[in-house]
C-alpha cells in the first residue's frame, strides 16, 4: 500500500468550482456569436438553394410545354415567368410564378399566376421589380427589369452583395445567362 495518498479526499473547493465555472462562461461567449454567424450563412445559402431549385422547376414547366396548350386572350402561352416585387426599403420574401405570352413587360399585364414561393428565416430580394421569363420553346431564360444576371438575397437592405467576397455573410447571390443556365 502507498502511504504517500490522502487518507480522505476532500473534494473540490469553492474557488475551484468558481474558476471553472469562469472558464465555461468565457468560452461559451465566444462561441454563441460565432455559432450565430453561422446559422445565419446556412440560412441564407439555404434560400439561394431553394431559389436555384425553385427557377430551376419553373424552367422545366416550360420545357415539357406545360399549358402551352392555354391562351391567354387570344394569344398562346409562350413563357413561364418569375416575378419578384419589392419597395427597395423593405424587401420581400416572396416571388411568383406565372404563364405569359410576352415577355416585353414586368409585370406582365396579360398572366396567370401558377404559385407563390416564399424565403424563410427573414430573408428576403431587395431590388427593383423584375421578371424572368423561360421560353416554352427551348428555355432560354430572358430578364426584363432589374440589374445584371443575378438575384441577390439578404438579410438588410444596406450593403451590396459582391460575388467575390466570400466571406460575406448577409448576402448570397443566384446567376444566371440567357442560355438558362442558373447557378
Amino acid at each position: 500500500m502507498n502511504s504517500n495518498l490522502p487518507k480522505r479526499s476532500a473534494g473540490f473547493t469553492l474557488i475551484e468550482l468558481l474558476v471553472v465555472m469562469s472558464i465555461v462562461v468565457i468560452i461559451t461567449a465566444g462561441i454563441i456569436p460565432s455559432f450565430s454567424g453561422y446559422i445565419k450563412d446556412q440560412n441564407l445559402k439555404q434560400a439561394q438553394e431553394q431559389l436555384k431549385s425553385d427557377l430551376r422547376t419553373i424552367q422545366n414547366r416550360a420545357l415539357t410545354g406545360a399549358f402551352s396548350d392555354e391562351k391567354i386572350g387570344s394569344n398562346p402561352v409562350l413563357y413561364w415567368g418569375v416575378y419578384f416585387a419589392t419597395p427597395s426599403d423593405t424587401g420581400t420574401n416572396e416571388y411568383r410564378s406565372f404563364i405569359s405570352h410576352s415577355a416585353s413587360e414586368c409585370p406582365p399585364n396579360a398572366v396567370k399566376y401558377q404559385g407563390t414561393y416564399t424565403f424563410k428565416n427573414n430573408i428576403k430580394y431587395f431590388g427593383p421589380n423584375m421578371c424572368l421569363f423561360f421560353s416554352i420553346k427551348n428555355g432560354d431564360l430572358s430578364r426584363h427589369g432589374g440589374e445584371g444576371n443575378y438575384i441577390d438575397l439578404k438579410y438588410k437592405s444596406n450593403g451590396n452583395c459582391v460575388a467575390e467576397n466570400a466571406g460575406n455573410k448577409t448576402c448570397q447571390r443566384v446567376n444566371f445567362n440567357e442560355a438558362g443556365l442558373i447557378h
